[in-house]
């Protein structure tokens, strides 16, 4: 049995062996190793910039909730505008001079930067749909948001999900409103 020595090695085969041993076998090895540690530091660096997106869209979730509930709040505590949308008007003419005069001015400076839209619903019938005040009609009493709203009973707005969309809804109840419902909702 022959033994086995380079001695008796074709001049081929001792320079493939040479070539596999001190060239193929370490770049294969250097490349592996760089790939892992290549791949471990990029996994790190999504995993982190995954996290400090997830902190910034909840910060910003946050202070667009604290902007809704500090406009709900304003409107909520709002004397003149809970008597202004809560009174009988006697003619249409009688509400736009209300609107004009005081209501278009209240909703005019509170849009805020993460909320895009808000909507004052009443069941007051002398009051005419404009702007940011329209009539809560048995559409609006039937959506989705309107009936979720229905089953809190707390004082404070609550965060809805309807329609793929967060909305803050709030009973505008906080003076006697002569039987008359409202809510506002911000979306």
């Amino acid at each position: 049995m022959p033994r086995w020595n380079l001695n008796y090695m074709k001049l081929r085969d001792k320079l493939l062996l040479m070539y596999v041993l001190s060239v193929f076998i370490p770049i294969v090895v250097t490349n592996v190793v760089f790939y892992n540690v290549t791949s471990a530091n990029i996994r790190s660096q999504k995993t982190r910039d995954a996290g400090m997106a997830l902190n910034n869209l909840k910060n910003d979730l946050r202070v667009t909730i604290d902007q809704g509930v500090g406009l709900s709040y304003s409107l909520y505590t709002d004397p003149v505008f809970n008597d202004t949308i809560s009174r009988s008007f006697q003619s249409h003419f009688e509400y736009i001079d209300a609107y004009n005069s005081y209501l278009k001015g209240q909703f005019s400076g509170q849009m805020n930067q993460g909320i895009r839209w808000y909507q004052v619903y009443t069941d007051n019938s002398t009051i005419l749909s404009s702007g940011y005040i329209d009539r809560l009609t048995d559409d609006v009493r039937n959506s989705d948001w309107y009936v979720q709203f229905q089953a809190y009973s707390a004082p404070y707005p609550a965060l809805i999900s309807s329609d793929q969309m967060l909305s803050l809804v709030q009973r505008l109840d906080n003076l006697d409103t002569g039987g008359e419902s409202s809510y506002l909702k911000l979306t």
